[in-house]
């Protein structure tokens, strides 16, 4: 039978009758409208692992909570991930310019050169990325050219090189770890330094940088595109580096290190960045604050959602926010402080 789409009622029947989960009225409706079936619904009602519904989700108020401490998660974690952005930027562009010509062809002889540090395969698999990231960088200013871009348009078409500054204004964060995985030791080195990143002892290659700029770029992205991200789905590799575990424990001084698994994790690497790099603590504060208050918003429903509804299980609440959060959060106050 050809299958055929299903109305909203359709939608709450099917909900109903299929997964078990009361939903009526017209209030969840309207609810449903709001969050959508597929992005909504379908989303939040599993977690990561999508072959497994979170156990305990009976009725479609647990599910809406769900989706509001999302939804609150991206409205905390945008400006965040926007000034992590412009932060690394700024700070890559001025190291690797310091003192010469800040061209960007001119930058790729002499900065975009770890690969000479390598032998063997590695220097290959290095030499290989550094032509992928010339290939990528010339697309970019390609479109940006054909997207009319004022500053990269005058440039060119004074048949001059654009300038670093200028291209870092219209690539990717994807392609800003790809530039920094290409830069010489000793300006990562430059600007690790500046942000009391870098430790010789689990990090010869000075690679926090490029691994950093990858992990929250996932997030980032995730954020702008209005992606579901409270269980971490947007986690792109299977294992995160080791540098980045320990240098929050170390901050920190947890007694265990990050998985990244949660979002609390995303959010202490990204405070360690704007505490190390100048932002002032009633700003960093704030952002801790919101958190704060976005994670007692959906552990109050863990309590009671709404009159004789039931409430969101504690094991749903502890795979989203993970153990001893308080003590964490407490420990990236003291850090802030």
């Amino acid at each position: 039978m050809e299958k055929r789409g299903k109305s909203f009622d359709s939608l709450m029947r099917h909900i109903r009758n299929s997964h078990n989960i009361e939903i009526r009225g017209s209030e969840d409706k309207k609810r449903l409208v709001n969050i959508g079936y597929y992005h909504g619904y379908k989303g939040y009602k599993f977690n990561k692992d999508v072959a497994h519904p979170f156990i305990g989700i009976h009725n479609f108020e647990q599910i809406v909570a769900i989706a509001n401490f999302d939804q609150q998660m991206k409205t905390i974690f945008y400006p965040i991930t926007m000034k992590f952005e412009t932060i690394i930027k700024n700070l890559i562009v001025n190291y690797s310019v310091l003192g010469i010509d800040p061209s960007f062809d001119n930058v790729y002889r002499q900065k975009l050169t770890f690969y000479r540090s390598q032998r063997g395969r590695r220097r290959t698999k290095s030499i290989n990325k550094r032509l992928r990231l010339k290939k990528d960088f010339d697309s970019e200013i390609a479109y940006a050219y054909a997207s009319n871009n004022i500053v990269i348009k005058h440039y060119i078409e004074e048949n001059k090189s654009v300038p670093l500054w200028a291209l870092f204004e219209v690539i990717s964060l994807g392609n800003v770890g790809n530039y920094v995985a290409c830069l010489n030791r000793e300006d990562k080195e430059k600007v690790a330094d500046f942000l009391n990143l870098y430790n010789s002892q689990y990090d010869e290659n000075v690679k926090i940088l490029e691994q950093s700029i990858f992990l929250i770029k996932d997030l980032r992205n995730a954020v702008a595109h209005n992606h579901i991200i409270f269980d971490c789905r947007f986690r792109k590799a299977q294992n995160v580096a080791q540098n980045l575990k320990a240098t929050v424990k170390n901050k920190l001084h947890l007694e265990a290190e990050t998985n990244f698994d949660i979002l609390f994790d995303y959010l202490a690497l990204l405070m360690i960045f704007l505490k190390e790099s100048g932002n002032s603590r009633s700003e960093l504060n704030s952002y801790i604050t919101d958190f704060e208050n976005s994670v007692n918003i959906l552990y109050k429903s863990t309590e009671e959602i709404a009159h004789n509804k039931e409430p969101l299980p504690y094991s749903v609440y502890n795979l989203i926010i993970g153990e001893r959060f308080k003590l964490k959060l407490n420990k990236l106050k003291e850090y802030i402080n």
